[in-house]
């Protein structure tokens, strides 16, 4: 990953911000260049956000591994699958931009990448350990931006 991260950065396809090790408030991260998204357009083609696995178990080294699939799996996919569903009918906006899902969201000075209003849960080594839920766009919004309104009357939702 590392290596073709610094082929795009050195190609100028991506803006690559590289936090210093041991740094525990900021994390490495990395954007598509102007160059990149028009590379993007003129193929005319559509990036499409893909989640496939919606429940993830990871080993000790945070790498996700298989697992078979149970009763408990079953019950924790089919009720995340409802709430994404139900997620999928909102009408969420921040700082007055709807959350499309799979378009970029643009924060403030920051674009957060593809929007989405979909959850995973990620468990640490046994389904008895993590289970937490990731994905949504909604949890990468800053603070001071989350009190903002939202774009139409009648739908002020807030995040805080």
């Amino acid at each position: 990953m590392i290596s073709a991260v610094d082929q795009l950065a050195a190609a100028d396809l991506i803006a690559n911000h590289i936090a210093p090790p041991g740094n525990l408030g900021e994390q490495s991260r990395f954007r598509a260049t102007s160059k990149l998204m028009g590379l993007v357009a003129e193929t005319r083609i559509s990036l499409i956000l893909d989640r496939p696995e919606i429940i993830i178990l990871r080993d000790a080294d945070k790498r996700p591994i298989s697992y078979e699939e149970t009763r408990e799996t079953g019950r924790m996919r089919r009720a995340l699958e409802e709430y994404n569903r139900s997620a999928a009918s909102l009408h969420v906006c921040v700082v007055g931009q709807k959350i499309i899902e799979g378009e970029p969201l643009v924060v403030g000075e920051t674009r957060t990448g593809a929007a989405t209003l979909q959850a995973y849960r990620m468990f640490n080594e046994s389904f008895r350990f993590g289970g937490r839920f990731y994905g949504q766009s909604t949890q990468n919004i800053p603070k001071e931006l989350r009190a903002e309104r939202c774009c139409r009357a009648g739908t002020n939702r807030q995040f805080n």
